[in-house]
């Protein structure tokens, strides 16, 4: 297992842009679908597109108060290319505090592009009866955690009108404390269990990591198959 980047990464995925860009710049060549990944020109055009993200790394911005911040110089980025059948990875700064570079095999946060994985589940598993979206979560807590919200739905937690916070208020505070081996799913669940709404439910709109990461445990125990299994499959199906 090869370590995982503890801290905030950012992970730009440009496929579709950027061969549009590099299509359009690149003279036509006679090597045709024979050219190797990472050969030169291809790569070197790719390149230049990907290298004008760079500035967003650093941007300074204004906040409502008029005070200016800036993102910090250690972010480390990867962004991977596909096109025409080949694959390229760029890496800029640090995987890592300790200074770990990315390679190709950086294990890295891919962080929201999940919630969208999450609510197909969701709604496949809708599709197929294996839940109900306006039922009690309860029904489909994992063995041994019991909801203090028994008027919570999937529902809710779907369209994040759940009342949950952003994040579990038992979350570690430093970045680097927040891998699986430090948070765990006990962790999560315990607190997802003693959560109360402040207000009736469903209440106003509100985006929560909390209540997508509640959801996915949900639609595991109602399909029977882990998110990771369900989340792979889809992506290997012909449909």
């Amino acid at each position: 297992m090869h370590r995982t980047a503890t801290r905030f990464d950012l992970i730009v995925i440009v496929a579709v842009l950027a061969a549009a860009k590099v299509v359009a710049q690149r003279a036509p060549s006679a090597a045709g679908p024979q050219l190797q990944p990472n050969a030169g020109g291809e790569a070197a055009a790719v390149k230049r597109v990907v290298d004008g993200m760079q500035p967003y790394l650093a941007q300074g911005q204004r906040n409502a108060g008029g005070r200016r911040w800036s993102r910090s110089p250690h972010l480390g980025t990867i962004v991977a290319v596909s096109l025409q059948g080949h694959r390229y990875f760029f890496p800029y700064g640090k995987a890592t505090d300790a200074g770990a570079p990315f390679t190709r095999e950086t294990l890295v946060e891919i962080g929201s592009c999940t919630k969208t994985f999450t609510i197909t589940l969701f709604a496949l598993a809708i599709n197929r009866n294996q839940i109900v979206a306006e039922a009690p979560a309860q029904k489909y807590m994992p063995n041994g955690y019991k909801l203090r919200a028994q008027q919570l739905t999937p529902l809710e937690l779907a369209d994040f009108t759940s009342g949950m916070p952003d994040d579990p208020t038992n979350l570690p505070r430093g970045l680097e404390r927040r891998s699986i081996e430090n948070y765990t799913v006990k962790d999560f669940l315990t607190w997802a269990s003693n959560y109360e709404p402040k207000t009736q439910l469903p209440a106003p709109y509100k985006y929560s990591n909390a209540g997508i990461g509640l959801l996915s445990y949900l639609v595991a125990t109602a399909t029977g198959k882990t998110w990771e299994d369900q989340a792979c499959g889809a992506c290997r199906s012909p449909a």
